[in-house]
């Protein structure tokens, strides 16, 4: 939800809708980061976003795993090639993982 709502904010309403129809046919749910109730129960198919990847690096890592190149990314997300390294990357080390491979096998995982 926070990459849609930036992504609304800058004027991309498109890329934000295809973002948020992308992740609901994986299955995933992004939750905002909140305290949270005890013992609350999370369903089994939400992606773990709060806990695990930030709302950039989730948008990276599906993007990724839809087959997207770098600069595919960067353009879709206008933002940097640099930048959508430096979120792979973040993704890579948040996951213990280490190719886009991997990452790809994560989202089709945890996404469903």
């Amino acid at each position: 939800r926070d990459a849609e709502a930036a992504l609304c904010a800058a004027g991309a309403r498109s890329d934000a809708d295809q973002l948020a129809a992308r992740l609901r046919s994986l299955g995933a749910t992004a939750q905002r980061r909140t305290s949270g109730r005890a013992g609350a129960a999370r369903p089994r198919n939400e992606v773990e976003v709060t806990s695990q990847l930030s709302a950039r690096e989730l948008e990276v890592a599906v993007l990724a795993a839809d087959g997207l190149t770098t600069a595919e990314i960067a353009a879709q997300m206008h933002i940097g090639a640099t930048s959508v390294n430096r979120y792979a990357s973040n993704a890579y080390g948040k996951l213990g993982i280490s190719s886009r491979t991997q990452l790809a096998r994560w989202v089709r995982e945890h996404a469903h």
